[in-house]
């Protein structure tokens, strides 16, 4: 539920342990951020966004590829998305993580939604 503050950009910040991620806001495409095999396990985006006065819908899209999904000791490993925020300005950043999430799963994909 989303109060103006005046003038100051909003943005979101996503960081995952995913090979990809794109954002949405309100259905909207915002953005996407990929890694590299050589690259760091986390990937950040960081977008500056518009919410609109009122309740707002962020959707993640994170996906995988390639990775392990059986065997021992699958409950350490950890992929995905692990951190949501909203930053305004030099404030500090409003969390999401405990937020209510629904996880909605189409075939072969996972979406990550606040509503």
């Amino acid at each position: 539920d989303y109060r103006s503050n005046g003038d100051t950009q909003l943005v979101l910040n996503v960081e995952s342990q995913a090979h990809v991620l794109h954002a949405y806001i309100n259905n909207d495409y915002i953005g996407s951020v990929h890694g590299s095999h050589d690259g760091p396990r986390n990937i950040v985006l960081k977008t500056p966004i518009m919410l609109r006065k009122g309740q707002n819908s962020i959707s993640l899209l994170s996906v995988m590829v390639g990775s392990p999904d059986s065997g021992a000791y699958m409950e350490r490993r950890i992929f995905g998305v692990r951190k949501v925020s909203i930053q305004q300005g030099h404030q500090k950043s409003h969390s999401l993580n405990n937020e209510l999430w629904k996880h909605q799963v189409n075939p072969g994909w996972l979406i990550w939604r606040n509503e």
